[in-house]
């Protein structure tokens, strides 16, 4: 799971000035957080 966390802030890490404070928080996610990061990512993946 922790590939698909850094995966999905691509985004943000492109924006400048965008800092991240933490390289992990997989811990705090929900189970419903956790799935809507995959299916974002399913997604993302098919439009490629």
């Amino acid at each position: 799971m922790r590939k698909i966390l850094f995966n999905s802030y691509a985004h943000f890490e492109k924006q400048e000035g965008y800092y991240s404070s933490y390289s992990d928080v997989e811990a705090w996610l929900s189970d419903i957080e956790k799935k809507n990061v995959k299916l974002i990512q399913y997604y993302e993946r098919k439009k490629d």
